[in-house]
């Protein structure tokens, strides 16, 4: 079926975004920070943040994607050097601490359709 999915793609010569067209975005934050998604747009792939060398820990709250029944994925990538995380933060109600990616780490996302509610999931590296 996945395969399918590209050769379609492929056939109306349209790009794959996800982790098979490794699309990325670099954004320089300096305090809270949403990813922007949502109702027909979906960010990069890998997000790169780079939260400067301050020290200090920022909020980084994910989307609500549409349709919420489908799989996501994104990477996040702290290229910070200072001593402070980026804070993940799910898309439900209250947006709950999900994962804390240390300067110089990453983080991977998955949309959980099975959890009660649905929400992000971050697997971090090591």
């Amino acid at each position: 079926m996945q395969g399918e999915v590209i050769e379609s793609c492929r056939i109306r010569k349209s790009l794959w975004d996800g982790p098979f067209a490794a699309s990325s975005q670099y954004t320089v934050i300096s305090g809270a920070y949403s990813v922007p998604g949502g109702a027909g747009f979906s960010p990069a792939y890998c997000i790169v943040l780079n939260p400067g060398a301050n020290g200090a820990a920022f909020n980084v709250t994910m989307y609500a994607p549409v349709p919420p029944t489908l799989m996501w994925c994104h990477e996040i990538v702290n290229v910070g050097t200072g001593a402070g995380g980026l804070q993940v933060k799910g898309a439900s109600a209250g947006n709950p601490n999900i994962g804390l990616i240390a300067a110089g780490k990453r983080g991977e996302l998955i949309w959980n359709i099975y959890s009660s509610p649905p929400d992000w999931q971050c697997l971090l590296s090591a």
